[in-house]
């Protein structure tokens, strides 16, 4: 011990400063130094822990294990990076148990042999992680109800059935139901994972950086840490409004506004909202009628649909596709003919089919932002409105979404 005593007091001022517990021990395994980082993850003070044997700190019913390892990693004297996959737990003073990242360095000097170990709480980050996994489990219970519920029917429409072609049609569609559930459920788990946990990571990041940020000529670098944790909180409010939305259109809950207008004007709020989406590059070019158009619709639920697909082909385009608008008014039908074209990364043939269905995005876009939600609800808008919407696609090529809505309603 003797060997580290002369650099105690660097010691102290150097780990004193950081987040990480610091723990010293020696080949005996007994504790040479902590830091004050450390002697708070565990409830401790100095004299209750330095001097000690390191078994303090662990689990008894992990001691047998610790001790095996330790030997291992005696004979071994390699370095073992903090965060390597491993979680271990660690022990409070008060009885519980801390899940625990840890890296150890060893360290070898004239007169001696001991091991520096770092240690990082991560008793947040897997709060986090479990609410994560517990929203999936019920996620997947729910999906397993409903199943079920599809298999009953199936048995009773069978047994019902007085024709056996009727029943076997029957069959068929049940089935064909559930890989379409079962497909929504994992789209919806992959969404969730993705959408939700990246930003809660970075509220995680940004609440643990503003930790350090203690003195008044800080105060600039804690604002913009808060400010993050602002936007992700937002974004999340954003996501989950969605939600809310997507169901209140599904039952039949949802109330549409029509006013007067003129579709000069919408077309104007659409393509200046979306301007500020596009990528360095990009262009957007939109085609209008020769003669005003004056509606009678929904304008703020037009404007939701046409941004939506606006900006999904902003988003879908590389930094070179040129987007079009081109508006056309079939005079004959009362209908406006609306049509967005890309040249982005298209949509798989085989995938095509599912396009509109709720939480669906395709397997070429998995590593862009979305929810899947946007193109179920803008079709179901329609639907409520008169109009309707398709689309053609090829793979790598590009993709033209056509929108027909009536010009207005009748009144």
């Amino acid at each position: 011990m003797s060997g580290f005593i002369a650099y105690q007091e660097i010691f102290d001022v150097l780990t004193n400063s950081i987040s990480e517990g610091v723990l010293v021990v020696d080949e005996d395994q007994s504790v040479l130094a902590v830091n004050n980082t450390l002697l708070n993850i565990f409830g401790y003070n100095k004299e209750e822990v330095e001097g000690k044997d390191f078994e303090l700190l662990i689990p008894e019913v992990k001691r047998k294990e610790h001790r095996q390892h330790f030997k291992g990693f005696l004979q071994d004297h390699s370095l073992r990076r903090m965060a390597s996959g491993r979680v271990l737990y660690g022990r409070h003073k008060q009885g519980h148990l801390i899940p625990l990242e840890v890296g150890l360095t060893p360290v070898k000097t004239d007169e001696s042999f001991f091991i520096v170990g770092l240690v990082l709480d991560v008793t947040h980050k897997y709060e986090k992680e479990r609410s994560i996994e517990k929203l999936n489990q019920e996620l997947e219970t729910m999906v397993q109800q409903r199943t079920r519920q599809l298999n009953d029917s199936i048995e009773n429409l069978t047994r019902e059935c007085e024709k056996r072609e009727v029943a076997e049609n029957k069959v068929r569609e049940a089935l064909r139901r559930e890989k379409e559930l079962n497909a929504i459920k994992t789209s919806f788990m992959q969404m969730v994972s993705h959408e939700f946990k990246t930003p809660l990571s970075g509220i995680l990041t940004s609440a643990m950086l503003i930790e350090k940020y203690k003195e008044t000529d800080q105060q600039e670098r804690r604002i913009k840490h808060l400010e993050s944790i602002k936007r992700k909180v937002q974004h999340l409010d954003a996501l989950l409004n969605d939600f809310l939305a997507v169901e209140r259109l599904g039952s039949g809950r949802e109330n549409y506004r029509y006013s007067e207008f003129w579709l000069s004007e919408l077309l104007q709020e659409v393509t200046e909202e979306s301007k500020h989406l596009l990528k360095a590059g990009q262009h957007l070019e939109v085609n209008l009628p020769d003669e005003k158009v004056h509606m009678f619709q929904d304008k703020v639920v037009l404007n939701l649909i046409l941004s939506n697909v606006l900006n999904n082909a902003i988003k879908y385009s590389n930094s070179k596709g040129d987007i079009l608008l081109n508006v056309e008014r079939l005079n004959d039908q009362g209908l406006l003919k609306i049509q967005v074209a890309d040249k982005g990364v298209g949509i798989p043939q085989e995938e095509q089919q599912y396009i509109f269905s709720r939480y669906f995005r395709a397997s070429n876009v998995q590593n862009l932002k979305g929810t899947g939600i946007g193109l179920n609800m803008a079709r179901k808008h329609l639907h409520n409105l008169g109009g309707h919407i398709f689309f053609n696609s090829r793979e790598g090529e590009g993709t033209v979404f056509t929108i027909m809505i009536p010009e207005a309603l009748q009144q």
